[in-house]
Parts: structure tokens; sequence; C-alpha cells
């Protein structure tokens, strides 16, 4: 998409994480399968982990027919893999997985949409299993945490590697949560936490404008450089 190759300097960068971040109905879902569409109709390979069951056939087929209306849809979809998770641990086993395959060639994506789903289907596994064994409030609440965190640190070192080895563009979706030490009222972060943030090269925040067809993209944070006034506007029907 030529609004965010702009945003991201040549497109979504190969080896690498990148966050896609906003508020529920801002768009997320939409962009990645319009990101997703793209590389198909480049003959690339896309693996879509799916935690939400977000990804609805019927607007994924509309997008196809729009960008590859000579291409077959099924044809397109014979190149995509897609797996449906519920919490950390089966999503960071079926990114392990990616790394026994064989080396897809030419473009290749990786989506999660989204990381956030998952880890608080994680959060309420490992409530329940502590609270069955009678641990306290105080101590489970610090368990659970820290494992959650083992846990996403799972997924990033997995996803790390399967980019590496398919040499894949990653991007993945997440939630966000209230800005406490912001001065604006209304402001908000990625969920997940610092270290979460630290595991990403570069994190997009995704609003609605004045305008219902179109979404603004910030670049927040890019290990390649920092431009926290660099955005771009896309159609929402994109």
């Amino acid at each position: 998409m030529p609004p965010l190759d702009e945003l991201l300097q040549g497109g979504l960068p190969v080896g690498q994480l990148v966050e896609l971040y906003g508020p529920a109905g801002s768009g997320k879902t939409q962009l990645l399968m319009t990101i997703a569409v793209r590389v198909l109709a480049d003959e690339g390979r896309v693996f879509w982990f799916d935690t939400e069951r977000t990804l609805h056939p019927d607007r994924f087929k509309s997008l196809c027919e729009r960008w590859s209306p000579h291409a077959s849809f099924e044809t397109m979809l014979s190149r995509m893999a897609i797996k449906e998770c519920d919490d950390l641990l089966d999503l960071a086993r079926g990114v392990e997985a990616l790394q026994a395959l064989p080396i897809c060639g030419g473009h290749c994506l990786i989506v999660i949409d989204s990381v956030a789903a998952a880890a608080r289907c994680s959060e309420d596994v490992i409530h329940s299993r502590l609270e069955a064994g009678g641990s306290n409030a105080r101590g489970s609440e610090a368990t659970v945490l820290a494992e959650r965190q083992g846990l996403l640190n799972r997924v990033a070192v997995a996803l790390r590697g399967a980019a590496w080895l398919q040499r894949a563009a990653v991007i993945v979706s997440n939630h966000v949560t209230a800005d406490f030490g912001s001065d604006q009222n209304d402001a908000f972060k990625p969920a997940l936490g610092l270290t979460w943030a630290h595991a990403v090269n570069a994190q997009l925040m995704i609003t609605r404008t004045e305008s219902p067809l179109e979404r603004q993209i910030v670049l927040t944070k890019s290990s390649e450089q920092y431009v926290p006034s660099h955005s771009v506007r896309i159609s929402s029907v994109s």
C-alpha cells in the first residue's frame, strides 16, 4: 500500500516485527486483510493467525476481487494458511511450526490478529489453574503476569525465528489501554506492557478521523528512525 510504504520507507521490513495498535473499531483487521491481499496478489504467501475469529471470508473475498480482479480467489487463497488460536501457548506453537516449513521464496507475510486477545485468554487459563490449586489472590496475580510474560517472550522469539528463516515480514495487531501518564484525558497506548513493546521493531497507531471513509496511521516507534509526527491517511474501505 503506497501510504504505508511511504510511512515505513519501503513497506513492511523483512525479518522484523511491526505492531499495529488502535481502539476497537479503528480498522485494524481491515488494514491487515488489505496488506495480506496485496501480498497474495503479488503471488506471495501469507500465514494468518486468527485469535479473535475476525477473518470473515466474505470481506476477504471482496478485497481479493478488488485488488486482483483477474485472479481466481481460490488460487489466491491456496497461498494463504489460516490457523485459529486461542491462547499464547497455542499461538507460540503455531508460529514455531513455521520454522519447520520449506522456505517460501518470494514475498512472505506473517499476521497475528491479535496478540492481546491470546494474552487475555492465557490469563484466564492461568487464573483458573491457580484458583483450582488454592493460590491466594496476591500471589496468583504475580504468577499470572510472570507466566503471561514468559509466553509473550516465547511468541516474540518464535516470530523472529520464523521471520528470519522464511524471509518474511511480520505484522501483529494489539489492543490499547489508557495512558495515565499522559496529559490528555483520552490518551492510550499499546496493551501488554513495556517488555512486549521492546520486542517489536516498529509501532503503528491507527485511529478514526473526522471522515468515516478515512483512517489515520501514525508511526510511533521505529528501530530505523524515530519520526513521532510522521503520519498518513488511508481509505477505510481499502
